[in-house]
C-alpha cells in the first residue's frame, strides 16, 4: 500500500471500506518461531522487526496523525546501526512498541475496527485495543519451486526447509554456488555480501579460463559536441509514481520548463529509470538532434550511472547530463506544499539548465593497476580474503601486529556452530605460508599509506626489528582489523577482589576448562552497558548491540555444563538478538537446562560481595518482582568495539568511521563492504560485530571486490576532477594540505627568464587519485585552481538563475 505503483498508488486506505486509517497495528512472529504449532515455522524470519519499523516509519511520514503499534515477542535488531533505527522510530516518530503476543483478532461489527487481544510482558497484563488496520509480519519461507529446483539439483533440505551447509559445500564442488534467501532469510546487505562472495569464488575457479571468452560491449561513435555549437537540451521530468507526482505538479513542470531557452523538448514519463525510459531517451537524442539531457527524478546515487550509460549508447558523451532531485530535495520534504513544491521543481530544472548548457564532453582516465593487494588482518577474515586472491595468482602483503596469523578464531577453544574447523583454520594458515605471492609480515603496523586506487605505496614497520621495514605497492586494499571486548567501569571492586570469577565472554571463551575455577552456580549477563534505550542511558552504555553477545552465550553455556553437569546457570537478558536460522533450536534446546531471566535496566542489577561470593538482587521482568541469589562465576556481556588504532588508521587509509568507531562502508545496502575511497574494502569485525560464519563471507566478498579492480591491469576513472592554471598557481601548497585524497603534488617548473634559467614550485592534480570534492578549488586563495564538471561558472550561473525571475533576460552561457 505504500509503494506508487501498488493498488492504492501510494495511499494508506483500507481496501475493503476506502477509509483511511487513524491507528495501525503491527503484529511480529504470525507463523514464525513457534515450535508447539505444526504449521508454523521454527525459525525466525530475521528481517521483520527492522521491516517493521521501517514501515512504521514510511506511515508516519505519510500521516505523523496515524497511531502505529508494534506487538512484539523480542525485538531482533542486531545489524549494524539496526537498533538505533528501533529506537529512532520510538523516540523521532512515536511509534508504540508493545512487548507481548497478539493472541486473537476479531472485528467489532459496529465500528469496523479491529479488536486486538495481547499480552504486555512489561507491564505484567492482559488487555484489549481497537485499530483501524492489522499488518502481519508472517513467516518467511521458500516457494515450492525452490525445493524443485533442489531435486534437480540432487540435495535435499534440513529440517526447517532450507538447504543444508553440507550439501552447500558440495554443490560449489559441482560449481553450482547457493546465496541470498536461498540459504536463508536474510537482509538486504548480507544478501549483497554473499553474491559478491560467490563471484569471489567463482573467479578463483575460473582464474585460469580467465577472459577467454569476452565479448567487449560496443558503443557507436560519438557525436561531436563543439563549443561553438547551440546547445539543444531534452528533459525528461518524473513521476516516480506518487513520489513526486503525487506533490508536484508535473505537467505545470513541464509546460514552464518547455518555454526555457535552449530546450528543444521536454516531456513527463511515469518512470524515467524504467528500460522503456531508457530506449525513449535514445529516441529522442536522435530525433531532436540533441546535444545535452536532463532528467528530473530522484537521487543521482541510483540511477545517474544508469542514464550517462543510455547517453553513451546514444552516441552522447556521458558527461552532457544532469540528473536533477525532485523527490529528495522537493516532493519527499514538502509534501503539503504541492504548489511550493511545484514551483522549487521548476527552479530546480532552471538551474541545472544553466549548468548543463555550460558543460562540455570529458573523457574517462585510464590507470594502471597494480595486481597485488594490501590485507590489515591477520585473523580468520584477513586468512579467508587472503587465501582467495593468492589462489587467483594476485600478489598478497598480510600485515597483522601479531606473532602469529589466526585471530580470535585460535583463540576460542570451540569455534561453535560456523561452517569451519579450527584444523582448517591452520591448513590455511599453513597454505599461505607455502605460497611464494603470499608475504607475511606479522609484528608489524602499519606506518604510511600515500597514493590511490592501482597505484598505494604502503609503508610498513617492524615492531621489533627495523630491518625488516618494508616498502611496496599494491593495488587495493582489503582491512580486516577486527574488533576487541571491553571491559565494565562497573562493579571494579568485585573485578579486583575476584578476577577468576569475573569475566568477559570472550575471556571464558578462551580458557581451558581446566583453568576456570570451581563452580556450582554461575550467571551470564547480556548486554552489559550495550543497547541503549529509555531505561539504559549513560555515557559508558554504548547505543548499538554488539551483535554476537547471544550466540557466544549459548555456546558458553555448553561450555560451562560440560565442566560442570549440575551447576545451575542463569542468564540474565533483556532480548534475544540471535536471529539465525538455527537459533530458535539452540536457545530452546538448552532451555531445558538453564534458566533465562529477563531484566529491564542493566542499572537495576545489583552485585555485591556476600561470602566470597556474588550476591545479585535485580527485578524479573516476567514475574514483576524482585529475584535475589548468591553465584560463584560471573560472565558479563560487556561491547565489543574497534580494535585498537582503528582511527590512526582510518587516517592513513583517508576513510571514514562512524559515531562508534567502526569503518563506514560508501552504502549501508548497496555497497557494505566498500569504502567511498576507490580500492579500499573492509570485512568483518572492521565493518561492525559479527559471527565468525558471517565475517567470513564477507572475506570472500571483499576479496572479490578487489578482484574486480586488479583482473584487468587497469581501470577507468571519473573525469570529474580538479585541474590547476599554472599560470596564476603561486606554489604556496594550501592545496595539498587540504587534500584528503593526497592528490595534490608540488613540482619544479623551469622557465627561461631573459639570459637566466629559474625554477617555480606549481601544484600539480594527479587525476587518478583526484575525487572531484572541491575542497582545492575552495581553499585556493589566488583562484587558480578550477574542477572539470562544477566549474565555478557553471556554479554561478545556476545560482544567478535561482533568483532571476525572466531567465529571457539572462545570458546563460
Amino acid at each position: 500500500l505504500l509503494s506508487a505503483n501498488g493498488p492504492t498508488g501510494g495511499q494508506i486506505i483500507r481496501l475493503d471500506d476506502k477509509k483511511h486509517p487513524n491507528s495501525i497495528a503491527f503484529i511480529q512472529c504470525v507463523g514464525s518461531r513457534d515450535v508447539h504449532h505444526p504449521e508454523c515455522k521454527k525459525y525466525c524470519s530475521a528481517i521483520c522487526c527492522m521491516n517493521s519499523a521501517k514501515e512504521a516509519i514510511v506511515v508516519k511520514e505519510h500521516d505523523p496523525s496515524i497511531d502505529c503499534y508494534i506487538f512484539n515477542t523480542e525485538i531482533r535488531a542486531k545489524g549494524k546501526n539496526f537498533y538505533e533505527f528501533i529506537e529512532k522510530s520510538k523516540n523521532e516518530y512515536h511509534v508504540k512498541y508493545v512487548n507481548g503476543h497478539v493472541s486473537y483478532i476479531k472485528e467489532n461489527l459496529d465500528n469496523g475496527k479491529l479488536k486486538l487481544y495481547y499480552e504486555d510482558i512489561d507491564e505484567g497484563k492482559v488487555g484489549t485495543i481497537e485499530v483501524d488496520m492489522a499488518i502481519l509480519a508472517s513467516a518467511l519461507s521458500p516457494t515450492p519451486s525452490y525445493y524443485e529446483l533442489l531435486r534437480q539439483l540432487n540435495v535435499g533440505f534440513n529440517n526447517l526447509g532450507y538447504i543444508g551447509e553440507t550439501d552447500i559445500i558440495l554443490l560449489e564442488k559441482k560449481n553450482i554456488f547457493v546465496t541470498g534467501y536461498s540459504r536463508k532469510p536474510n537482509d538486504i546487505q548480507m544478501a549483497v555480501v554473499e553474491g559478491s562472495a560467490c563471484a569471489a569464488k567463482i573467479s578463483e575457479k575460473l582464474d585460469s579460463v580467465r577472459f577467454q571468452n569476452i565479448k567487449k560491449l560496443k558503443y557507436p561513435p560519438e557525436i561531436p559536441v563543439k563549443p561553438e555549437d547551440e546547445p539543444r537540451v531534452g528533459i525528461l521530468v518524473c513521476q516516480c509514481g506518487l513520489n513526486i507526482g503525487g506533490i508536484v505538479n508535473v505537467s505545470e513542470v513541464v509546460d514552464y520548463v518547455s518555454k526555457l531557452p535552449y530546450v528543444a523538448h521536454v516531456e513527463e514519463n511515469m518512470y524515467s529509470c524504467s528500460s522503456d525510459s531508457q530506449k525513449r531517451i535514445k529516441e529522442l537524442i536522435l530525433k531532436y538532434n540533441l546535444n545535452r539531457f536532463i532528467v528530473a527524478s530522484c537521487t543521482p546515487r541510483t540511477h545517474e550511472q544508469l542514464f550517462k550509460n543510455t547517453l553513451r549508447e546514444a552516441g552522447l558523451n556521458p558527461f552532457l547530463f544532469e540528473l536533477v532531485n525532485i523527490r529528495n530535495q522537493d516532493s519527499w520534504v514538502h509534501q503539503n506544499e504541492p504548489k511550493k513544491a511545484t514551483k522549487k521543481a521548476c527552479d530546480l530544472i532552471r538551474m541545472y539548465l544553466a549548468k548543463v548548457i555550460n558543460l562540455k564532453p570529458l573523457e574517462t582516465i585510464k590507470v594502471k593497476v597494480e595486481k597485488s593487494t594490501l590485507i590489515i588482518g591477520g585473523g580468520i577474515t584477513g586468512i579467508t580474503a587472503a587465501h582467495n586472491l593468492a589462489n587467483q595468482g594476485f600478489e598478497i602483503y598480510l600485515v597483522d601486529k601479531k606473532a602469529c596469523l589466526g585471530g580470535v578464531a585460535l583463540d576460542f577453544i570451540d569455534l561453535y556452530y560456523i561452517p569451519i574447523t579450527k584444523n582448517e583454520i591452520l591448513q590455511e594458515i599453513k597454505d599461505l605460508k607455502n605460497k611464494s605471492n603470499v608475504h607475511l609480515l606479522l609484528n608489524s603496523d602499519i606506518d604510511d599509506i600515500q597514493g590511490y586506487v592501482g597505484n598505494y605505496q604502503v609503508k610498513v614497520k617492524n615492531i621489533h626489528d627495523n630491518s625488516k621495514n618494508k616498502i611496496f605497492n599494491v593495488g587495493t586494499i582489503i582491512v580486516a582489523t577486527g574488533t576487541k571486548q571491553i571491559k565494565t567501569s562497573r562493579w571494579v571492586d568485585l573485578l579486583e577482589r575476584y578476577p577468576k570469577r569475573l569475566l568477559t565472554q570472550t575471556e571464558l571463551t578462551g580458557m581451558e576448562d581446566a583453568e576456570i575455577p570451581e563452580f556450582k552456580d554461575a550467571t551470564i549477563i547480556l548486554c552489559v552497558d550495550q543497547r541503549r534505550n529509555e531505561f539504559n542511558r549513560g555515557d559508558n552504555i554504548k547505543t548499538y548491540c554488539s551483535n554476537i553477545c547471544c550466540g557466544v552465550a549459548l555456546k558458553n553455556i555448553e561450555k560451562l555444563l560440560d565442566i560442570n553437569p549440575n551447576a545451575h546457570i542463569h542468564i540474565l537478558y533483556r532480548e534475544f538478538q540471535f536471529s539465525d536460522l538455527n537459533a530458535e533450536n539452540l536457545w530452546r534446546g538448552l532451555r531445558k537446562k538453564v534458566t533465562y531471566e529477563r531484566y529491564r535496566s542493566i542499572d537495576d542489577i545489583k552485585i555485591s560481595d556476600e561470602n566470597n561470593n556474588f550476591h545479585i538482587v535485580y527485578k524479573n521482568v516476567g514475574a514483576q518482582t524482585s529475584i535475589e541469589y548468591n553465584t560463584d562465576l560471573l560472565i558479563l556481556a560487556t561491547p565489543k568495539v574497534p580494535a585498537d588504532d582503528t582511527e590512526q588508521l582510518a587516517k592513513l587509509l583517508k576513510v571514514s568511521t562512524n559515531k562508534d568507531g567502526f569503518f563506514l562502508e560508501a552504502d549501508a545496502k548497496l555497497r557494505p563492504i566498500d569504502f567511498a575511497t576507490e580500492g579500499i574494502f573492509l570485512c568483518g569485525g572492521a565493518h561492525w560485530p559479527k559471527w565468525i560464519g558471517e565475517s567470513i563471507t564477507q572475506a570472500y566478498g571483499a576479496a572479490g571486490r578487489a578482484a574486480i579492480i586488479m583482473v584487468k591491469g587497469e581501470i577507468e576513472t571519473e573525469c570529474i576532477t580538479s585541474y590547476i592554471n599554472e599560470e596564476k598557481c603561486i606554489g604556496c601548497g594550501q592545496c595539498i594540505e587540504i587534500c584528503p585524497y593526497n592528490s595534490i603534488e608540488l613540482v619544479e617548473i623551469y622557465k627561461e627568464m631573459g639570459l637566466y634559467n629559474t625554477s617555480l614550485r606549481k601544484a600539480r592534480i594527479i587525476n587518478a587519485g583526484c575525487k572531484g570534492c572541491g575542497a582545492c578549488v575552495v581553499e585556493c586563495s589566488v583562484g587558480a585552481i578550477d574542477q572539470n564538471h562544477f566549474s565555478k561558472f557553471q556554479i554561478s550561473k545556476m545560482i544567478d538563475l535561482l533568483l532571476v525571475s525572466d531567465i529571457m533576460d539572462y545570458e546563460i552561457v
